[in-house]
């Protein structure tokens, strides 16, 4: 028999995760950068009320849904960096417990 014991609950903030996913996605091949969804919530960002530009997180339930706003590179497909993009995140809080769903935007592509 085995005795188990319970180290407590962990919390993870909204920005942790919000910054982890952003540092992931500017690493991932073919991402020039991340981007604001709109001049509104560059403003927001601006003034502090969302420190992330381009990832946003809702969390409905046990689900996070994750919006990231990225563009691209030239020379790299749009599906490829998706791809890549939501690969590296879920892999990088598959041990949280998080459930989680990705959706990327690329929403230009530079050279």
């Amino acid at each position: 028999m085995e005795n188990k014991k319970s180290l407590g609950i962990l919390t993870i903030s909204k920005k942790a995760i919000t910054t982890l996913i952003a540092h992931i996605a500017v690493s991932c091949n073919g991402v020039a950068t991340l981007t604001d969804r709109s001049k509104r919530d560059e403003v927001s960002r601006v003034l502090g009320k969302n420190a992330n530009k381009g990832v946003y997180l809702e969390r409905k339930g046990n689900k996070c849904n994750v919006q990231i706003y990225a563009i691209g590179r030239y020379g790299v497909s749009a599906s490829e960096i998706a791809d890549e993009i939501t690969q590296k995140v879920k892999f990088a809080l598959s041990d949280t417990g998080i459930d989680i769903e990705i959706v990327v935007n690329l929403t230009d592509m530079q050279r």
